[in-house]
């Protein structure tokens, strides 16, 4: 009961643009800016099966974009501040080469429909059979005429070999399972239909191209118990969708942009600070010469429009543009790119690099 009343102040503060150092020993944004897009808009992440206290933190940074994913065998807990759906456990089941446990799935929709009563959960995926479509049509009608009496929107899990076609007229959500190849070729079909759609085991890049083709929500695991590196993936496209961050080209990050993003979210993440970007300045001055440097050791090629026209910084013989050097060195000072829509790479960019010990040199 503390841990959840933590949780909700916790919400609370980051709405209000309560400073947390004051309140909570591990969190440290200096500010706070809520996100600036329509939330219906944009596609909900789920961590599925997480309650960590930074899916709460983002929760309030980032209202509406994230929910939980409960399997059946969890305890379920509902927060005001995150929608939730739930799952059946079946794919969890044939991936661990485990029977299916149908009582343990009886009694998640059980509770899902008591606690439905304080909030309505978004969907509950109807048993499916993994990789099988006939399987799962036939599931499908032994299970919708029991569940859509509990009055929670069913999903529908989709499964290589599925069309459009084949989404039974009841159900209110795709789920969008099947292998990774066959369910990212099949996913703007899917999202042409006009039900929403729910992408599952989504953890890393991909979630760029789940929100280019209209998904509604996804889904993954491995952001909180695999490879970190997918979480700062997480908070960058977070922060992308908020305006905080300028989304990568082709909506994808090139190997050495992920690595700088992955390498200065985890050392956020050892020190559990999360500085919060202020868009109503012009440049963050907490950028130093050291971030400068990182940003140059990490450089990567960059669109032709942001080649110098005037000036360049010179280091080590090398030119590089100065105002996406100071947007890059913002990834070591803050956890994202500078967007550089919001200064300008003349005087006051090249004076900030000089501050800073750079030398600044005419092109031509």
């Amino acid at each position: 009961m503390l841990r959840f009343l933590l949780m909700l102040l916790m919400v609370a503060m980051a709405k209000e643009g309560v400073n947390f150092k004051h309140f909570h020993p591990h969190l440290e944004p200096e500010f706070y800016r809520p996100a600036s897009r329509q939330e219906a808009e944009e596609m909900r992440i789920f961590p599925a099966n997480n309650a960590k206290w930074l899916v709460h933190y983002w929760a309030g940074r980032y209202p509406g974009r994230l929910g939980h994913l409960w399997s059946p065998g969890r305890s379920i807990t509902v927060y005001p501040h995150l929608n939730y759906a739930h799952d059946n456990g079946k794919f969890a089941a044939v991936m661990s080469a485990r029977p299916w446990d149908e009582a343990a799935f009886r009694q998640h929709v059980a509770t899902a429909a008591s606690l439905s009563l304080a909030k309505l959960p978004d969907w509950v995926v109807v048993p499916d059979q993994p990789f099988n479509p006939r399987a799962t049509l036939e599931l499908w009608q032994r299970w919708e005429p029991e569940l859509i009496g509990l009055g929670i929107p069913l999903a529908f899990a989709v499964q290589n070999g599925h069309t459009p076609a084949d989404i039974p007229e009841s159900a209110s959500v795709v789920f969008l399972g099947g292998t990774d190849a066959w369910k990212f070729a099949m996913l703007p079909e899917f999202t042409a239909t006009g039900k929403p759609v729910h992408v599952g085991r989504v953890n890393g890049r991909r979630l760029w191209q789940c929100e280019r083709a209209g998904a509604a929500s996804c889904d993954g695991t491995g952001w909180f118990r695999g490879d970190k590196r997918q979480l700062a993936i997480l908070e960058h496209y977070l922060r992308c969708t908020a305006g905080e961050a300028e989304p990568p080209k082709g909506g994808q990050l090139s190997l050495l942009e992920e690595n700088a993003i992955a390498d200065s979210f985890l050392q956020r993440l050892e020190a559990k600070s999360f500085p919060v970007i202020n868009l109503g300045s012009a440049l963050p001055k907490n950028i130093d010469r050291s971030h400068l440097l990182k940003a140059i050791s990490y450089w990567w090629d960059y669109d032709p429009k942001h080649r110098p026209r005037k000036w360049a910084v010179e280091y080590e013989g090398l030119h590089y543009p100065p105002k996406l050097l100071v947007s890059r060195a913002n990834i070591w000072a803050n956890g994202a790119p500078w967007p550089t829509r919001l200064f300008s790479g003349g005087q006051s960019c090249c004076k900030f690099l000089r501050d800073r010990g750079f030398a600044i040199v005419p092109i031509g």
